[in-house]
């Protein structure tokens, strides 16, 4: 005759349909195991077919056309297209396109008679400064992938770093490699053993574009472009090598959402062993954006990084939320701190975001920047930076949320929330979050 039963439910903690969905998963559970009672009672699947077709493929339905190239490739052509168009300002001084292209070429150059190449690793150990941006980029020419080294960094997490990737060389300048903890690594210092200005060392093509055929081997999009330590909060570091294909998916993907283009000034405030520094270098500089690399202690000051904001015209602002709290804060207090700002755009990550702290960043909400959209980015470093993207709401019901969600994975990114059997589980149920991508 089968069975009948009631649910009761407080109707202030749910509604008619959440309750009715949880009843009819309920049920089908039963008659699942009634017709295997063998089964392990994590392998059944309690999603409906409609459900299972929502989660699985129409949430994560992301595929995104990006170019089959390298991060150096999309460099190059934005030095063809706007040679003159200012790309890196740093104390007060602006570099063109065409500048940091050569000086990175000389130095590209003498690293490939060095030995660098696809799949060769170069530590980076400099302060932040313009010659700090052309390191990076010439390593890529050369066909490297960099490891950074923060100067800040404890030596015995230097150390461990260095052991552990054991790059072919590091370049340093002679005040900074003198805090590296003792190392057998063979060493480039750019204020003594090479002038970029003039690179004679390297022969007459030191300005030209590196090609495969200068390199030791072709470059290709599957060969590594950075590898990032992770900060060892759960145990020793560890090195997570990323892709050109993988960086490349990346800006065109963020780049819809945040809308970079040409016109865009960002703002490099993060250590350059910390990922978020990659959307915010190469985000800007493969866009035909200008990047202003701020100094450690202007990034670490609200007021002087307002100040670099208005002085420098920035339009995109990527922060921590424990740092934007304390920026938003001085507005808060002064008013007149942020006037003239052209900010449009703000990108937080790296943490939990506390949408209660904002005062005032949603969309529309701030008389003072009715324009500035703020988006949540969320992503480990294994999945190159952003796996997905959440742009906080204009309605009043979106700021009442007691979370910030972390978003819709971005595209070429899945998300999945899976169960102790790795099955999807229903929405509104506790599981563990898995990201699939390029």
């Amino acid at each position: 005759q089968g069975l009948a039963g009631v649910v009761e439910y407080a109707s202030d903690l749910f509604d008619r349909a959440t309750v009715e969905g949880i009843a009819a998963r309920y049920v089908r559970l039963l008659e699942l195991i009634v017709a295997d009672p063998q089964a392990r009672i994590e392998g059944y699947d309690i999603l409906e077919p409609d459900e299972r077709e929502l989660v699985l493929r129409t949430w994560n339905d992301t595929a995104a056309p990006f170019a089959e190239t390298t991060v150096v490739e999309l460099f190059e052509r934005q030095v063809a297209a706007t040679p003159g168009a200012a790309a890196v300002t740093f104390s007060d001084r602006s570099w063109t396109y065409r500048e940091i292209n050569t000086r990175a070429n000389r130095l590209a150059h003498f690293l490939i008679s060095a030995g660098v190449g696809p799949e060769t690793l170069v530590a980076v150990a400099l302060e932040r400064s313009v010659e700090l941006v052309v390191a990076l980029l010439a390593v890529l020419k050369a066909g490297g992938g960099y490891l950074p080294i923060d100067p800040n960094y404890a030596g015995a997490r230097a150390g461990t770093i260095l052991a552990d990737a054991a790059p072919r060389l590091i370049l340093s300048d002679t005040v900074t490699v003198a805090t590296l903890p003792d190392h057998d690594i063979g060493q480039v210092l750019l204020d003594a053993d090479l002038d970029l200005g003039t690179a004679a060392e390297v022969g007459r093509h030191a300005d030209l574009d590196p090609v495969d055929s200068d390199r030791i081997g072709p470059l290709s999009p599957g060969h590594v472009a950075y590898v990032m330590y992770t900060s060892g909060s759960t145990g020793i570091p560890k090195g997570v090598t990323v892709s050109h294909r993988s960086v490349v998916s990346l800006l065109a993907a963020t780049a819809d959402r945040v809308g970079l283009d040409d016109t865009d000034v960002s703002v490099w405030c993060h250590s350059e062993a910390f990922d978020f520094s990659v959307w915010e270098l190469w985000g800007a500089l493969v866009h035909g954006g200008r990047v202003v690399v701020a100094p450690w202690d202007v990034a670490a000051s609200p007021n002087r990084l307002w100040e670099l904001l208005i002085r420098d015209k920035v339009t995109v602002l990527g922060q921590t939320p424990s740092a934007f709290y304390g920026f938003e804060e001085v507005e808060h207090v002064d008013p007149a701190v942020g006037a003239g700002s052209v900010l449009r755009t703000v990108v937080l990550g790296g943490e939990v975001l506390d949408l209660a702290r904002l005062q005032g960043w949603n969309l529309g909400e701030d008389p003072l920047h009715p324009q500035v959209r703020t988006l949540n980015g969320y992503g480990p470093t294994e999945t190159t930076v952003f796996a997905a993207m959440y742009s906080l709401p204009e309605s009043q019901g979106g700021r009442d949320r007691v979370s910030v969600p972390i978003g819709d994975p971005v595209g070429g990114m899945r998300v999945f929330v899976l169960g102790a059997g790795l099955g999807p589980v229903p929405v509104g149920v506790v599981g563990e979050l898995y990201i699939a991508g390029v």
